[in-house]
């Protein structure tokens, strides 16, 4: 059911999280593409988590020269605060305005 899903998705955000750390954005946009067909359905907080954590993802890749990451991480950070601003909770698109500029 829906809380399955969840649980999925909670792993492979901690597994894109844990990635970022390391330094291995690859590893961590693998993770996170495998969550991208349910996150649709997530909770808005999670939601906005998983396209923070895809923008940070991007935004390393681009960083290390994949210039084609570049508007990924555009996209998932304006993703990130369309999804906050509809639910009135902004604890990511700060990262994200930050990042963008």
């Amino acid at each position: 059911g829906i809380s399955s899903m969840g649980f999925a998705q909670k792993d492979e955000m901690k597994a894109a999280e844990k990635a970022l750390k390391d330094g291995d954005a690859a590893a961590a946009k693998a993770a996170l593409v495998s969550a991208a067909s349910t996150i649709d359905s997530a909770k808005e907080k999670d939601q906005a988590e998983y396209y923070t954590l895809l923008g940070n993802a991007n935004y390393e890749l681009a960083k290390k020269g994949d210039v084609s990451a570049f508007q990924s991480a555009v996209d998932a950070y304006n993703k990130v605060i369309a999804v906050e601003e509809a639910s009135g909770k902004a604890k990511y698109s700060s990262v994200a305005q930050g990042k963008k500029q």
